[in-house]
């Protein structure tokens, strides 16, 4: 997994501020909290695809970023399904999941049309958030986003951690790897299906992470104090200075009304599923 910008460097999206992307990547977070309408958010991450594509990112690297989280969108769904009450007096019941013949009894375990449109949507927000902050990685360069937080106001060594740690991801991969082929000539393998012993078999590839991991830290330790970091906090200067250009200030303010405009929209309810998709599927479906 590759966390550098992968976009176009000549693309509007990349020449971008990365304050402004910051910007985006926050207006998106804040507009999908506060809504809960499937075919609405199913609009916001059309639009996390079209700035990605802006960016020359091809949309199967997007779904690809997405595509791990799949098993914790089902587990969300289904958490959904059953936990959620209908804010409705009399919600829309299609079915049972355990019906009388089944049960012998009582119908037990109803299904509504509401939690299931509900349950939709609290996965595809979760999607959205996460394609978001992926496509923000993938337009953005470790140095620029560690650059525009401590531009916003954060203190250095935020960004300095947050740089190391985006930096570091993709070395770790390629360090787990090493290990596993290495351990892999010797005749490792990871077990049966047991996960008490699966653990214990992979002892002997995050020891040698660990390690690994320590030595670097050590030496990257060590670079900084050489470097004097932390000192002259105030007097520090930049190698690449971000200033705002006319393009960035002009997203700002359509980003700012897009946050606007998205907040009002959740605190007026107008994008709650009961006002939109639930209408939509009822009328499709011809449900009273």
């Amino acid at each position: 997994m590759d966390f550098n910008a992968v976009g176009k460097k000549d693309s509007f999206v990349m020449k971008l501020d990365p304050r402004i992307k910051l910007m985006w990547f926050i207006s998106i977070s804040l507009v999908v909290v506060m809504w809960d309408d499937p075919l609405m958010l199913l609009g916001v991450f059309l639009y996390e695809l079209l700035f990605a594509g802006m960016a020359g990112i091809p949309v199967k690297r997007v779904f690809k970023s997405v595509a791990p989280i799949v098993p914790i969108l089902i587990i969300l769904f289904i958490a959904n399904f059953f936990l959620y009450t209908p804010p409705v007096k009399v919600p829309t019941l299609l079915g049972h999941m355990l019906p009388s013949y089944l049960t012998g009894g009582e119908d037990k375990i109803p299904i509504y049309l509401e939690t299931l449109v509900y349950s939709f949507g609290a996965a595809f927000r979760f999607v959205c958030i996460l394609a978001s902050a992926m496509i923000l990685l993938m337009v953005t360069t470790p140095t620029e986003l560690a650059t525009g937080l401590v531009k916003l106001g954060a203190p250095s060594e935020v960004g300095l951690a947050v740089s190391i740690a985006i930096g570091y991801v993709p070395v770790l991969f390629k360090q787990i790897s090493g290990i596993l082929e290495a351990q892999q000539s010797r005749g490792w393998n990871s077990g049966g299906r047991n996960p008490v012993k699966k653990m214990i078999n992979y002892m002997p590839i995050m020891i040698p992470t660990f390690f690994r991991s320590m030595n670097s830290s050590t030496h990257l330790a060590a670079a900084m104090t050489s470097r004097g970091f932390g000192y002259d906090i105030k007097g520090r200067t930049y190698l690449n200075e971000i200033k705002f250009r006319q393009n960035d200030k002009i997203i700002f303010f359509v980003l700012l009304f897009l946050i606007v405009g998205g907040i009002l929209l959740g605190i007026f309810d107008l994008a709650r599923y009961t006002e939109n998709s639930l209408v939509i599927v009822k009328k499709i479906f011809h449900i009273q």
